[in-house]
């Protein structure tokens, strides 16, 4: 008895090193301010646990397996998948079994969730102001979309990142998962994974329809985005058209699907952590396992700071004739007179790549005017960086070789297929026709 309490007691160590260690390494991946602060404040509630049930297995086997893969893809945000499942497998080994919320909630608090919606979202903000624009002439108000600009009349629109709701989808979503603990309580059972991704699923469509209905309210009522009721008629769709529907759908959803498979019945639902206890796994899984991924992290630092001097190396070997070269952690700076050209090689197929709705962003700058141009028969985004006084024009795209693209789904997928690097290639300048014309000129030399 006196050897099992000691056994427990170093699991229980690793716990709080485990929370230092994340705190050092993994703070840049974690969202800032209001949806962190809302998802802090209710994680506690929404992650339920059953102590007559072991750790699950299945996350250190994901963690191991995502630690593997961050070796050979080189995506840091597997790294850190690896250290939430690892994580998470510490709770369970102490408090009992998890339900399934809590993983996706860290994930929408994370900046994989922040890149993925950025990046991905783009069409869909393209698509949205062309639907609202189609919305409004069927009922005679005359309009016309750009890219994600709406003309009608003398007034122009623009559907920013804001719009597709880049804060109200990770607020929605994290209110969903506040729902779904809630009746998982109620009821006393838990939800599978599949039901999960359902319910956030229709919670994400939701989400597009209230910024479908908020454009247009926008636009009929000439609300521009330093006007007040800019950000109350957006609170007001998102109460109605999201947080209502989803608190119900979930509601009924927990009825019909309460003898369904999707479902699996609990014996106990704690409001409140419960107590300690003991579940009959080994030693081993409960503290060798941690204790491996520990040992790992500064390994895997060390691996990321020789794939940069190696991406440093490559970038070194890139010449743009007409412009000064400059290498800035494994990032290609060229300049000449009034124009920036950034070239980025992307260290993997599932890596994430600095565009400017990122990095930009990132610097303080906004952009606006986000359009998808065919220029000399290529697709490139382009739009508009505001800074107080500062105009940047700006376009993107993605290239390998002769091979370029703006799609993510085509270029990942020819990144896996042959291992080549790619490169996001950012150029800005300071005028429109400017722009074309040094986008135009940088295609015709690597001709």
């Amino acid at each position: 008895m006196k050897l099992k309490t000691i056994k427990l007691s170093f699991v229980h160590l690793l716990l709080p090193i485990y929370l230092v260690v994340g705190y050092v390494l993994f703070q840049g991946y974690l969202q800032q301010g209001l949806t962190l602060y809302l998802g802090v404040l209710i994680f506690p509630y929404i992650a339920v646990f059953q102590e007559d049930k072991p750790a699950n297995k299945l996350y250190p086997i994901l963690a191991i397996l995502l630690m593997g893969l961050s070796f050979i893809v080189h995506a840091q945000s597997f790294y850190f998948l690896a250290f939430v499942f690892t994580f998470l497998f510490l709770l369970e080994n102490i408090f009992g079994r998890l339900n399934h919320l809590p993983t996706f909630l860290i994930v929408f608090l994370s900046t994989i969730f922040t890149y993925f919606i950025n990046v991905f979202t783009v069409p869909i903000r393209l698509e949205l102001s062309t639907l609202a624009s189609k919305l409004m002439n069927m009922v005679g108000l005359e309009s016309k979309a750009y890219g994600n600009l709406i003309h009608l009349g003398n007034q122009v629109f623009a559907v920013d990142t804001a719009c597709i709701g880049l804060n109200m989808l990770s607020i929605s979503l994290i209110l969903t998962t506040f729902f779904l603990a809630h009746f998982e309580r109620e009821n006393k059972i838990r939800l599978s994974f599949i039901a999960v991704c359902l319910f956030l699923f229709s919670t994400f469509l939701l989400n597009i329809f209230s910024n479908l209905i908020r454009i247009i309210a926008l636009v009929i009522f000439h609300v521009l985005p330093a006007h007040p009721m800019h950000d109350a008629i957006g609170l007001l769709c998102l109460a109605i058209y999201v947080v209502l529907p989803s608190y119900f759908i979930t509601k009924f959803g927990f009825k019909k699907l309460y003898s369904k498979t999707l479902l699996v019945k609990r014996t106990t639902a704690a409001a409140t952590l419960p107590t300690v206890k003991n579940f009959g796994s080994s030693y081993k899984s409960k503290f060798i396992f941690p204790l491996l991924m520990l040992i790992l992290i500064p390994f895997k630092n060390y691996h990321t700071k020789e794939m940069i001097e190696k991406q440093n190396r490559q970038v070194a070997e890139i010449e743009v004739n007409g412009f000064q070269k400059e290498v800035i952690s494994d990032v290609g700076k060229f300049t000449k007179a009034n124009v920036l050209l950034y070239i980025k090689p992307i260290k993997s197929f599932f890596a994430t790549e600095h565009n400017p709705m990122i990095c930009w962003i990132g610097s303080g700058y906004q952009l606006k005017e986000i359009q998808k141009k065919t220029w000399q028969g290529r697709e490139i985004y382009t739009g508009l960086l505001t800074k107080e006084a500062d105009l940047i024009y700006t376009a993107w795209w993605y290239e390998q070789g002769n091979h370029q693209t703006i799609k993510q789904l085509e270029w990942r997928w020819a990144m896996l297929k042959s291992g080549k690097t790619y490169h996001l290639v950012n150029l800005n300048a300071e005028s429109a026709q400017s722009l074309q014309a040094e986008v135009e000129d940088y295609w015709k030399k690597k001709e």
